[in-house]
């Protein structure tokens, strides 16, 4: 049952993080406590450390501390909280010292929660750990919460009850519903235990019993806006600032940590710091062209391509339908496209992250005028679960058109994908020496969104964070344009002369141009 507790999570969040991250939805009204269960289990809801307390009213808080000062009916003599098991996927809501200076053992089980039962993986640890615990301290409490302490906490609870005392399904079910009412109201939930313990049990059927459904407390709208510190809801972030039909924001903060936490997990290989801690956005981070690193053109080989006006996401393809973009406030957004698989069209690609930048251009023609939503890819970190990035960008420019844009094309060709509000590009890359000719009017007038120039080192693998070798160059540069395009004129060309392998020196036109 040791469990190493990370000490960035030791006292919780500091005040300003918690007013960024609000209160769990619904819970406000929920009730704090349930009754004790068989002797062992205490269910309750998520505390709140006292970060969070401009958010509430006084009635509504609720310390960690109040499960130690309480006693509870229906434990043993001499009872004390001993174990408190945490379920919520995340452990912003309070630090661990809180527990643990009580003379109590803190464990954190992350559950996803929502559609998402526990596995049978994570319900065998629970059951594990709480009998190792019974065996120590017969007489004892586990104090035991999800968000809310209802369909996670009961479901496990319940596991227990059927896998340790032998009970059947529903009886353990109603148990959990008379310590805390209405108990587990989530249909699926109530099914998926049906299914699991019950050998009998037909899931095309309805339940021998009624599921509860929502509880009042979860109708009931949370008080923060009565209380005047917010006079209506902040509205909630926008995919590249625009309306696109089909893109959805990931407005459930457990679900949003939940994807960001897998997704830092990721990139940590790509990364020196911990991108868990820091919390900052995962990508690659240029910096600007100076009089000191300008050399780095002439000394290594680079590529170059345009900066967008737009707006820069990280994408995660988890699977189909289950496509994620990460902006730089690490806001969570799903998109409604397919990245079919290179040589099966009807399967798609997963476990794959890219860089995007994300544009939207005005056409006017006729009077009439519309909007085309565009993506941009330029570079591949991970290709189903291969750590593509510590590769050459040689190598990754390759592969995303081998592994994502022409797969594409060829479904859209086939037909075997539907239109869709984004159309998907390889970025194009070009030799150094084109920097002038995209910084010019031809091609500022053909793309649109030229912002300025970002010179890509060819034979480096990825960086999530800032890179010494990824240079951007824009007005506010301390070279000027002049200076910069002299110089790249003298010696920008000295590398691709010492290397005689070209990979990409012509301008590419079918692959990076067509919709994909």
């Amino acid at each position: 049952m040791d469990q190493t507790l990370k000490e960035k999570h030791a006292n919780g969040v500091t005040k300003e993080k918690a007013m960024e991250f609000g209160l769990p939805k619904h819970w406000e009204n929920c009730p704090k406590i349930g009754k004790i269960i068989q002797g062992i289990f205490l269910p309750f809801k998520t505390p709140l450390s006292d970060a969070y307390d401009d958010l509430l009213e006084d009635a509504t808080k609720f310390y960690p501390q109040e499960i130690f000062d309480n006693t509870f009916e229906g434990s043993k003599d001499g009872a004390k909280v001993k174990l408190w098991i945490n379920l919520s996927y995340t452990e912003r809501y309070y630090g661990w010292k809180a527990v643990t200076t009580n003379d109590c053992q803190y464990v954190h089980i992350p559950l996803r929660g929502h559609k998402e039962t526990p596995s049978e993986e994570e319900t065998k640890k629970f059951i594990g750990i709480v009998n190792d615990f019974v065996k120590e301290h017969p007489n004892d409490i586990i104090a035991v919460h999800c968000t809310h302490g209802f369909n996670r906490t009961g479901f496990l609870i319940a596991s227990y009850l059927i896998q340790t005392m032998k009970w059947n399904v529903e009886k353990a079910v109603k148990e959990f519903a008379e310590a805390r009412p209405n108990g587990i109201y989530k249909e699926d939930y109530l099914k998926d235990l049906f299914q699991r313990f019950d050998s009998s049990f037909n899931p095309d059927n309805n339940l021998s019993f009624e599921a509860p459904g929502l509880p009042v407390w979860h109708n009931i709208i949370d008080g923060i806006s009565e209380m005047g510190l917010e006079d209506k809801p902040k509205p909630n972030p926008r995919f590249n600032n625009a309306n696109i039909r089909g893109v959805h924001f990931i407005d459930d903060p457990e679900k949003q940590e939940a994807l960001l936490k897998h997704l830092q997990k990721l990139l940590q290989p790509f990364s020196s710091m911990d991108l868990e801690a820091s919390n900052e956005f995962s990508g690659s981070q240029p910096i600007l062209v100076d009089k000191q690193n300008i050399c780095l053109l002439s000394s290594h080989p680079y590529k170059v391509t345009w900066k967008a006006y737009g707006t820069r996401y990280l994408i995660y393809i988890k699977g189909e339908n289950e496509i994620y973009a990460f902006d730089r406030d690490n806001n969570v957004f799903q998109l409604p496209l397919k990245f079919p698989k290179k040589d099966s069209l009807d399967e798609h690609v997963s476990e794959t992250i890219i860089e995007a930048d994300m544009v939207t251009e005005k056409n006017i023609v006729n009077e009439r005028i519309w909007y085309n939503n565009k993506m941009f890819i330029f570079d591949i970190i991970i290709h189903e679960g291969e750590e593509i990035g510590k590769e050459s960008y040689q190598k990754r420019y390759f592969a995303i058109n081998q592994f994502l844009t022409s797969p594409r094309s060829q479904a859209i060709k086939k037909r075997l994908t539907e239109k869709e509000p984004i159309y998907v590009f390889r970025k194009t890359v070009y030799n150094i020496n084109k920097s002038q000719f995209i910084l010019g009017p031809e091609f500022r007038e053909t793309t649109k969104h030229v912002d300025s120039l970002i010179f890509q080192p060819s034979e480096e693998p990825y960086t999530c964070e800032s890179s010494t070798n990824l240079l951007e160059w824009n007005p506010k540069s301390s070279v000027t344009k002049e200076f910069l395009m002299e110089y790249i004129e003298k010696n920008g060309m000295k590398q691709e002369q010492q290397k005689p392998k070209v990979w990409y020196n012509r301008v590419p036109r079918n692959n990076d141009s067509k919709m994909g």
